[in-house]
This record gives structure tokens, C-alpha cells and sequence, in this order.
């Protein structure tokens, strides 16, 4: 049992698979869906018209390349005896991926797990293959083609309403991720991976098969928890001034 209560006379939920997490927190009654504002379809127009301003990369440079956002948690230096195994997956990740070789990645580290030792890895490989990135991700993927994760992110949803493909690595250890799994709810909207091998043959059906078929299920599943392209700011708006 949850050991506070909120006060209020609303509360605003994205979705209904919040409600779980709410409900004894708040009178029921006080609960009101009301979708995701930023997944609203005129954001969507913003930012798809200035989606090549402001990149802190140089575009033109890659715009005719396979680019792929990889949203990268570096967990380096944070947990105990696990760099030699996140090093071991990065160089398996790097090394499948750039079999293709009109790919280049994207990286947007994690803000609050940004140790550069990462780049130790990454050095290894051709510099004109990766890219460090700290725009926002609805930026980077309004102008990629794929977009890569590790696991539990809140940005896959972000990756979904831009229309990406969305594919999450392995867990490289059991030594992390352990207690974020407590508290994060899977909503089944991405392609999981367990390997260097999968990774590249799952790339492969995107890139030149199947690329359609296989964002349709996820993105069916994410417009029904997340109703993209509605007018979630105006309901908000007319409910506040109800109360």
C-alpha cells in the first residue's frame, strides 16, 4: 500500500495503463485520460518543419546515409566489475551494425548516465561511421531511419510517433537494470534483440524487407495507449477550466 495520497481536485493521465500505478493514490473519480500533448499532430507539423535547424552535427554531411538514433545509457564506472562487459557488447553492437556500410549512428547518451568511457570503444571504429549527439531525440529521429535503444527508455514512444522502427539491445549483465525493473512497466512497443547476430539480421529485414510490417504492430499498439496526432492541449485545457 502506497503510504501518501495526492490532493487535488484532478489528476491527468497519459493513458489508462497509468491508472495501476494511481489509484490508490487519488479518488478514482478524480483520474481523467487524457492523452500525450506533445504527441499532439501540430507539434508534429513544428517539428518536422524545423527538423534540420539547430542540429549540433553537420547534416549535409550524412543526410544521404542510413542514419540511426541509438538512444545509449552509459553505464560505465557506475556499477561494479561490468565495464569489460558493456565494452564487449558496444564493440558486438558496432561491429554488427556497420557491417552495412551506408549506416551511420547517432548517439544520445543518457543525461544522467553520460560517462565517456564509451568512447573507448567507439575509438575503435571509423569516426565517420558514429556521431555524439545532445539534441533532443524527436529531433534526431525526424531525420533518421531507425532508432536503437538500451533497455527501459521512455523514448521509444518518441521514436514511435516520428514513424521509426525501433529495435532494443540486450541486457549485457544482471547486475543492472535489477531494481529499475520494480518500477518499469513494459508496454510491448519495441523489438527486443539478444545479440550482435540478431541485431544485424533484424536490421536487415528493416533496411531492405520488412520494414512496414514490422513498425506496424508497434506503432498500432502505441497509438492505442498513446493517441498521437489528437488534440490532447485543448481537452486539458477545457477540463481545467470545468473544475
Amino acid at each position: 500500500p502506497h503510504a501518501f495520497k495526492l490532493r487535488g481536485d484532478i489528476l491527468l493521465l497519459a493513458n489508462e495503463e497509468t491508472i495501476p500505478f494511481c489509484k490508490n493514490l487519488i479518488d478514482r473519480k478524480k483520474i481523467i485520460i487524457c492523452g500525450t500533448p506533445k504527441y499532439d499532430g501540430f507539434w508534429k507539423k513544428v517539428l518536422l518543419k524545423n527538423s534540420f535547424k539547430n542540429l549540433d552535427f553537420r547534416y549535409n554531411l550524412v543526410k544521404k546515409k542510413y542514419l540511426i538514433t541509438f538512444a545509449y545509457t552509459s553505464f560505465f564506472d557506475l556499477y561494479k566489475n561490468v565495464n569489460h562487459k558493456l565494452h564487449t557488447q558496444l564493440f558486438d553492437i558496432m561491429n554488427s551494425i556497420l557491417k552495412f556500410k551506408d549506416v551511420v549512428l547517432i548517439f544520445k547518451i543518457h543525461p544522467r548516465a553520460n560517462t565517456n568511457s564509451y568512447l573507448e570503444t567507439l575509438n575503435k571504429f571509423d569516426n565517420s561511421k558514429w556521431i555524439i549527439s545532445k539534441n533532443h531525440i524527436i529531433n534526431l529521429a525526424s531525420v533518421s531511419k531507425c532508432f536503437l535503444h538500451t533497455p527501459l527508455t521512455s523514448t521509444v514512444t518518441d521514436a514511435l510517433f516520428m514513424g521509426l522502427p525501433t529495435i532494443e539491445i540486450w541486457n549485457p549483465t544482471r547486475d543492472i537494470y535489477s531494481n529499475e525493473r520494480k518500477i518499469f512497466y513494459d508496454e510491448n512497443l519495441t523489438n527486443k534483440i539478444k545479440n550482435g547476430d540478431q541485431l544485424k539480421n533484424f536490421l536487415k529485414k528493416i533496411k531492405y524487407k520488412k520494414k512496414k510490417d514490422i513498425l506496424k504492430k508497434k506503432f498500432n499498439r502505441f497509438k492505442k495507449i498513446y493517441r498521437p496526432n489528437s488534440n490532447s492541449a485543448n481537452f486539458i485545457i477545457k477540463k481545467i477550466n470545468n473544475v
